[in-house]
């Protein structure tokens, strides 16, 4: 499970990881105590550790315009207020 989480982990950035973090702050402990975690964690049907994972390569895409097809999506859902303004 870890060596998943690491490499998932090489598409995203400090400060896309961080700003994920900072929206969903009840999650942080679990994002820090993941290296011993002995089984996958679901909440609400939910995987909360690839939750955070996915969210974060989505956030650095974002940043650093590294695919302008992520932010097209972003923008066309926005545009159809399906996400609010939050990564402009």
């Amino acid at each position: 499970m870890m060596e998943d989480f690491r490499r998932l982990g090489q598409f995203t950035g400090d400060k896309a990881l961080e700003t994920v973090l900072k929206d969903h702050s009840d999650l942080r402990l679990l994002w820090e105590r993941r290296p011993i975690l002995k089984s996958p964690v679901e909440i609400n049907g939910t995987n909360p550790i690839l939750y955070i994972l996915l969210e974060s390569i989505i956030e650095h895409q974002v940043i650093k315009n590294d695919s302008p097809e992520v932010r097209a999506a972003l923008e066309r859902l926005m545009k159809n207020g399906i996400l609010l303004g939050i990564y402009v």
